[in-house]
C-alpha cells in the first residue's frame, strides 16, 4: 500500500505538550533538507494517538500560538495595529 510507504518513510517528532516549541525546534535544527521534504507525523510524549490528521493539527495550533509567545522573543510588535516583524536578537534566529 501507497500509505504505509508514506509512514515508514516519514519524519516522527515526538514533543512534550508542555514544551512544544522548544521540542519541535531541536527537532527541525537536526533535520536535513532532504529529511524536511518527508511526511511529518506528530506524537505527544506519553500520549497513545494515531496521527491521522488530529494530532499534526493539534500541534500546528499549538506551535502557531507559542511562537508568538513573549518568552522566546521571536517577534516584535511592530505597533498597535496587531502586526509582528521577526526579532533580529532572538536567541532562536
Amino acid at each position: 500500500d501507497e500509505d504505509d510507504d508514506d509512514d515508514e518513510d516519514a519524519l516522527l517528532l515526538k514533543v512534550r505538550r508542555s514544551h512544544v516549541f522548544e521540542d519541535s525546534y531541536h527537532h527541525f535544527r537536526n533535520f536535513t533538507k532532504q529529511e524536511l521534504h518527508r511526511k511529518l507525523v506528530i506524537s505527544f510524549v506519553g500520549e497513545e494517538a494515531v496521527d491521522a490528521g488530529g494530532v499534526s493539527r493539534e500541534w500546528y495550533n499549538i506551535l502557531a500560538r507559542e511562537m508568538f509567545n513573549p518568552h522566546y522573543c521571536l517577534f516584535l510588535p511592530t505597533g498597535n495595529d496587531g502586526a509582528f516583524q521577526p526579532n533580529k536578537n532572538s536567541a532562536f534566529t
